[in-house]
């Protein structure tokens, strides 16, 4: 893959809930190494777009792809990582029910030391204290 090739590409993409059209005829290239910024007011269909290219929702019309492949192909979750602004599954879930779901996203996932990084105490717990205080749940 050279530094040019374009790792993401939505072409003519639409997305409708019901009556209300979200997402309107979005076509965008976006290249390896590239640093883009998708800005909106609310309801512009920013998250829309973004549940798209990770595969989370369909297009209603038009194309999506990831590294050459349809974004919910395992091959593209493999090598793709985000940070989701709510996940409310997550909230049910105990530290080590997460650990779990992530670590099954790879094939090969590195072996887990949960005494070593501190972590067998909240092991059970579906709270985590992080430093700083600023999440008091934990959010993958």
């Amino acid at each position: 893959m050279n530094l040019n090739s374009t790792i993401i590409q939505l072409e003519q993409v639409n997305k409708r809930f019901g009556s209300k059209l979200a997402v309107n005829n979005l076509s965008l290239k976006i290249n390896r190494g590239s640093i883009v910024a998708i800005l909106g007011p609310n309801g512009a269909g920013k998250t829309t777009t973004m549940k798209m290219m990770l595969g989370l929702s369909s297009p209603s019309s038009g194309k999506v792809t990831v590294l050459g492949m349809s974004p919910d192909h395992k091959q593209v979750r493999e090598r793709i990582g985000v940070m989701l602004q709510d996940v409310s599954v997550m909230d049910g879930l105990t530290v080590r029910e997460v650990i779990r779901m992530v670590r099954s996203y790879y094939p090969a996932p590195l072996e887990l030391h949960t005494r070593k990084c501190r972590l067998w105490s909240m092991y059970s717990k579906k709270r985590l204290p992080i430093k700083g205080g600023v999440l008091s749940f934990l959010k993958l």
